[in-house]
């Protein structure tokens, strides 16, 4: 399973410390792992309407519908999707 790939590749998924996301569209989920200087931050959506925010430079390294995008700084949640970023900050 490509989440099992990931979670064994990032560090920080396995043994990082965990912080929920504050300020985020209702039905919107997210946390970040952090391990030493490698940050994850996960992001799902609950909700059947599709969501959008703004987060830090990140590149996406998995997605649950080919629907969820990131594009530049905004994300777009597809209704009851999600994405994996990894932090490039």
């Amino acid at each position: 399973c490509a989440l099992n790939k990931i979670r064994a590749k990032e560090k920080s998924l396995q043994e990082g410390s965990l912080k929920i996301m504050d300020g985020l569209p209702d039905g919107v989920l997210g946390y970040a792992r952090k391990f030493k200087n490698e940050k994850v931050i996960v992001l799902l959506n609950f909700d059947e309407q599709s969501k959008e925010l703004q987060v830090g430079s990140a590149e996406c390294i998995f997605k649950l519908s080919e629907k969820d995008e990131l594009k530049g700084k905004v994300i777009r949640l597809n209704g009851l999707g999600g994405l994996v970023l990894r932090s490039l900050e």
